[in-house]
Protein backbone atom coordinates (compact mmCIF):
# COMPACT_ATOMS: atom_id res chain seq x y z
CA UNK A 1 0.00 0.00 0.00
CA UNK A 2 1.01 3.71 -1.35
CA UNK A 3 1.75 6.21 1.62
CA UNK A 4 -0.95 7.81 -0.26
CA UNK A 5 -3.37 4.83 -0.18
CA UNK A 6 -2.55 4.92 3.59
CA UNK A 7 -2.86 8.93 3.95
CA UNK A 8 -6.27 8.72 2.32
CA UNK A 9 -7.62 5.76 4.36
CA UNK A 10 -6.93 7.12 7.35
CA UNK A 11 -8.57 10.32 6.41
CA UNK A 12 -11.81 8.63 5.73
CA UNK A 13 -11.41 7.19 8.97
CA UNK A 14 -11.23 10.22 10.84
CA UNK A 15 -13.82 11.53 8.74
CA UNK A 16 -16.33 8.63 9.75
CA UNK A 17 -15.11 8.93 13.56
CA UNK A 18 -15.96 12.25 13.57
CA UNK A 19 -19.36 12.14 11.61
CA UNK A 20 -19.94 9.38 14.41
CA UNK A 21 -19.32 11.46 17.02
CA UNK A 22 -21.15 14.29 16.01
CA UNK A 23 -24.49 11.60 15.68
CA UNK A 24 -23.73 10.61 19.21
CA UNK A 25 -23.84 14.09 20.48
CA UNK A 26 -27.15 14.87 18.61
CA UNK A 27 -28.80 11.83 19.78
CA UNK A 28 -27.93 12.32 23.36
CA UNK A 29 -28.79 15.75 23.02
CA UNK A 30 -32.12 14.48 21.42
CA UNK A 31 -32.43 12.36 23.84
CA UNK A 32 -32.01 14.69 27.03
CA UNK A 33 -34.61 16.94 25.26
CA UNK A 34 -37.32 13.95 25.18
CA UNK A 35 -36.91 13.71 29.33
CA UNK A 36 -37.59 16.88 29.81
CA UNK A 37 -40.46 16.59 27.78
CA UNK A 38 -41.77 14.04 29.14
CA UNK A 39 -41.04 15.00 32.87
CA UNK A 40 -42.89 18.59 31.75
CA UNK A 41 -45.71 16.72 30.44
CA UNK A 42 -46.06 14.18 33.29
CA UNK A 43 -46.18 17.17 35.94
CA UNK A 44 -48.42 19.52 34.23
CA UNK A 45 -50.92 15.97 33.62
CA UNK A 46 -50.42 14.95 37.61
CA UNK A 47 -50.96 18.57 38.82
CA UNK A 48 -54.22 19.35 36.59
CA UNK A 49 -57.82 18.96 37.76
CA UNK A 50 -60.54 17.11 36.43
CA UNK A 51 -62.33 20.47 34.71
CA UNK A 52 -58.78 21.81 33.05
CA UNK A 53 -58.07 18.06 31.97
CA UNK A 54 -58.66 18.88 27.82
CA UNK A 55 -57.03 21.47 27.87
CA UNK A 56 -54.00 20.47 29.23
CA UNK A 57 -54.26 17.51 26.65
CA UNK A 58 -55.03 20.01 24.01
CA UNK A 59 -51.43 22.07 25.23
CA UNK A 60 -49.83 18.40 25.12
CA UNK A 61 -50.61 18.12 21.65
CA UNK A 62 -48.97 21.03 20.57
CA UNK A 63 -45.91 20.29 22.16
CA UNK A 64 -45.43 16.82 20.84
CA UNK A 65 -46.11 18.61 17.41
CA UNK A 66 -43.38 20.74 18.33
CA UNK A 67 -40.57 18.32 19.57
CA UNK A 68 -41.43 15.94 16.38
CA UNK A 69 -42.13 18.80 13.41
CA UNK A 70 -45.91 16.99 13.25
CA UNK A 71 -48.50 18.77 11.22
CA UNK A 72 -51.94 17.27 13.00
CA UNK A 73 -51.49 15.66 16.74
CA UNK A 74 -54.53 14.07 17.94
CA UNK A 75 -56.69 11.64 20.42
CA UNK A 76 -58.82 8.70 18.95
CA UNK A 77 -61.11 7.09 21.50
CA UNK A 78 -63.32 4.04 21.02
CA UNK A 79 -66.23 2.88 22.45
CA UNK A 80 -66.02 0.58 25.37
CA UNK A 81 -66.75 -2.20 22.36
CA UNK A 82 -64.24 -0.55 19.95
CA UNK A 83 -66.68 -0.95 17.57
CA UNK A 84 -66.76 3.21 17.08
CA UNK A 85 -64.25 5.94 17.21
CA UNK A 86 -63.55 9.88 17.45
CA UNK A 87 -61.38 12.22 16.95
CA UNK A 88 -61.81 13.87 20.68
CA UNK A 89 -58.87 16.10 20.98
CA UNK A 90 -56.80 17.68 18.23
CA UNK A 91 -53.78 19.90 17.42
CA UNK A 92 -53.20 20.94 13.46
CA UNK A 93 -50.93 23.43 11.90
CA UNK A 94 -52.74 25.77 9.13
CA UNK A 95 -50.82 22.98 6.67
CA UNK A 96 -53.62 20.60 7.73
CA UNK A 97 -56.71 20.08 6.09
CA UNK A 98 -58.52 18.39 8.68
CA UNK A 99 -61.76 19.11 10.29
CA UNK A 100 -62.12 21.17 13.65
CA UNK A 101 -64.76 19.61 14.70
CA UNK A 102 -64.23 16.33 17.07
CA UNK A 103 -66.33 14.17 18.78
CA UNK A 104 -68.19 12.93 15.89
CA UNK A 105 -68.05 8.82 15.68
CA UNK A 106 -67.76 6.63 13.45
CA UNK A 107 -67.59 2.75 12.38
CA UNK A 108 -64.42 1.57 13.55
CA UNK A 109 -64.41 -0.31 10.10
CA UNK A 110 -64.70 2.40 8.49
CA UNK A 111 -60.91 2.85 8.70
CA UNK A 112 -59.49 -0.67 9.00
CA UNK A 113 -55.47 0.72 9.70
CA UNK A 114 -56.62 1.12 13.14
CA UNK A 115 -58.06 -2.25 13.70
CA UNK A 116 -54.57 -3.99 13.63
CA UNK A 117 -53.26 -1.32 16.25
CA UNK A 118 -55.81 -1.54 18.75
CA UNK A 119 -56.09 -5.42 18.28
CA UNK A 120 -52.07 -6.20 18.77
CA UNK A 121 -51.47 -3.30 21.17
CA UNK A 122 -48.31 -2.44 18.48
CA UNK A 123 -47.48 1.08 17.21
CA UNK A 124 -48.64 2.02 13.79
CA UNK A 125 -45.75 3.99 11.09
CA UNK A 126 -46.78 4.28 8.02
CA UNK A 127 -45.40 6.61 4.75
CA UNK A 128 -45.21 6.52 0.95
CA UNK A 129 -44.74 3.05 0.23
CA UNK A 130 -40.84 1.77 -1.22
CA UNK A 131 -40.18 -1.33 -3.25
CA UNK A 132 -37.89 -2.79 -0.08
CA UNK A 133 -40.89 -2.62 2.21
CA UNK A 134 -41.64 -5.96 3.85
CA UNK A 135 -45.32 -5.03 4.43
CA UNK A 136 -45.66 -3.14 1.10
CA UNK A 137 -48.38 -4.69 0.41
CA UNK A 138 -50.39 -3.75 3.16
CA UNK A 139 -49.12 -0.34 3.76
CA UNK A 140 -49.98 0.36 0.26
CA UNK A 141 -53.42 -0.23 1.08
CA UNK A 142 -53.08 2.05 4.63
CA UNK A 143 -51.13 4.94 2.66
CA UNK A 144 -53.94 4.72 -0.14
CA UNK A 145 -56.53 5.89 2.47
CA UNK A 146 -54.42 8.15 3.93
CA UNK A 147 -53.41 9.89 0.87
CA UNK A 148 -57.34 10.64 0.28
CA UNK A 149 -56.87 12.71 3.21
CA UNK A 150 -53.82 14.50 1.82
CA UNK A 151 -51.46 12.77 4.81
CA UNK A 152 -48.10 11.94 3.92
CA UNK A 153 -46.71 10.18 6.94
CA UNK A 154 -48.54 8.65 10.32
CA UNK A 155 -47.44 7.30 13.28
CA UNK A 156 -49.65 6.32 16.13
CA UNK A 157 -49.68 4.19 19.12
CA UNK A 158 -52.25 3.04 21.29
CA UNK A 159 -54.27 4.26 24.31
CA UNK A 160 -53.89 1.20 26.74
CA UNK A 161 -56.41 0.72 29.66
CA UNK A 162 -56.24 -2.10 32.18
CA UNK A 163 -54.81 -3.95 29.16
CA UNK A 164 -56.72 -3.36 26.23
CA UNK A 165 -56.78 -0.25 23.96
CA UNK A 166 -59.24 2.21 24.31
CA UNK A 167 -57.71 4.88 21.99
CA UNK A 168 -54.74 6.06 19.86
CA UNK A 169 -52.13 9.05 19.96
CA UNK A 170 -51.20 9.96 16.28
CA UNK A 171 -49.16 12.05 14.98
CA UNK A 172 -49.13 13.00 11.12
CA UNK A 173 -47.40 15.23 8.16
CA UNK A 174 -48.91 16.67 4.84
CA UNK A 175 -46.58 18.56 3.88
CA UNK A 176 -43.95 16.14 3.30
CA UNK A 177 -43.40 12.72 3.98
CA UNK A 178 -41.21 11.55 6.47
CA UNK A 179 -39.77 8.10 8.37
CA UNK A 180 -40.66 8.42 12.15
CA UNK A 181 -37.51 7.78 14.60
CA UNK A 182 -37.04 5.26 17.17
CA UNK A 183 -36.95 8.59 19.54
CA UNK A 184 -40.44 9.70 17.98
CA UNK A 185 -41.82 5.72 18.86
CA UNK A 186 -40.48 6.25 22.56
CA UNK A 187 -41.86 9.75 22.86
CA UNK A 188 -45.12 9.04 22.15
CA UNK A 189 -45.34 5.51 23.91
CA UNK A 190 -44.94 7.43 27.22
CA UNK A 191 -46.68 10.69 26.17
CA UNK A 192 -49.64 8.11 25.10
CA UNK A 193 -49.21 6.44 28.82
CA UNK A 194 -49.77 9.62 30.38
CA UNK A 195 -52.27 10.48 28.43
CA UNK A 196 -54.52 7.51 29.23
CA UNK A 197 -53.87 7.91 32.51
CA UNK A 198 -55.10 11.51 33.21
CA UNK A 199 -58.45 10.54 30.73
CA UNK A 200 -59.11 7.59 33.16
CA UNK A 201 -59.10 9.86 36.02
CA UNK A 202 -61.17 12.03 34.94
CA UNK A 203 -63.32 9.26 33.56
CA UNK A 204 -63.64 7.71 36.83
CA UNK A 205 -64.54 10.97 38.17
CA UNK A 206 -67.15 11.79 36.03
CA UNK A 207 -69.26 8.55 36.62
CA UNK A 208 -68.31 8.77 40.55
CA UNK A 209 -70.46 11.96 39.90
CA UNK A 210 -73.05 10.50 37.99
CA UNK A 211 -73.46 7.39 40.03
CA UNK A 212 -73.81 10.03 43.01
CA UNK A 213 -76.05 11.74 41.60
CA UNK A 214 -78.15 8.78 40.10
CA UNK A 215 -78.27 7.19 44.23
CA UNK A 216 -79.28 10.97 44.95
CA UNK A 217 -81.92 10.98 43.22
CA UNK A 218 -83.45 7.53 44.25
CA UNK A 219 -82.93 8.60 47.85
CA UNK A 220 -84.66 12.13 47.62
CA UNK A 221 -87.58 9.95 45.75
CA UNK A 222 -88.07 7.23 48.29
CA UNK A 223 -91.08 6.59 50.70
CA UNK A 224 -88.32 5.42 53.61
CA UNK A 225 -87.25 7.48 55.98
CA UNK A 226 -83.54 8.03 55.10
CA UNK A 227 -80.08 9.95 56.29
CA UNK A 228 -77.63 11.07 54.10
CA UNK A 229 -73.74 11.88 55.55
CA UNK A 230 -71.38 12.86 52.71
CA UNK A 231 -67.63 12.80 53.02
CA UNK A 232 -67.81 16.24 54.06
CA UNK A 233 -69.40 15.12 56.85
CA UNK A 234 -72.45 17.65 55.29
CA UNK A 235 -76.18 15.82 56.60
CA UNK A 236 -79.35 15.60 54.67
CA UNK A 237 -82.62 14.07 54.66
CA UNK A 238 -84.63 12.87 51.91
CA UNK A 239 -88.88 14.59 52.75
CA UNK A 240 -90.14 11.06 54.29
CA UNK A 241 -87.23 11.67 57.08
CA UNK A 242 -87.89 15.32 57.51
CA UNK A 243 -91.49 14.24 58.33
CA UNK A 244 -90.33 11.41 60.43
CA UNK A 245 -87.87 13.30 62.28
CA UNK A 246 -89.04 16.36 62.26
CA UNK A 247 -85.74 18.20 61.40
CA UNK A 248 -85.19 19.73 57.85
CA UNK A 249 -81.29 19.99 56.26
CA UNK A 250 -80.68 23.50 58.26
Amino acid sequence: MSDNDHGTRELVETATEVSELRAARVALARSRARSDLIAEIAAAMVETESAEIDAAVDEVLARVAKYTDADDVFILRTSSDVALLCRTHAWSNNAAPFPRDLNHWVSTDTYPIWQDLLANLSPLSIGAPTPDDPEADSHTSAWAVLAAFGVQSLLAVPLVRNGRAVGALGIQTVVAPRSWSEDDVALLDVVANLIASTLARRDAELEAAASDSRLRSVAMSSSDAIIIIDANGVISQPPMGEELFGYTPE
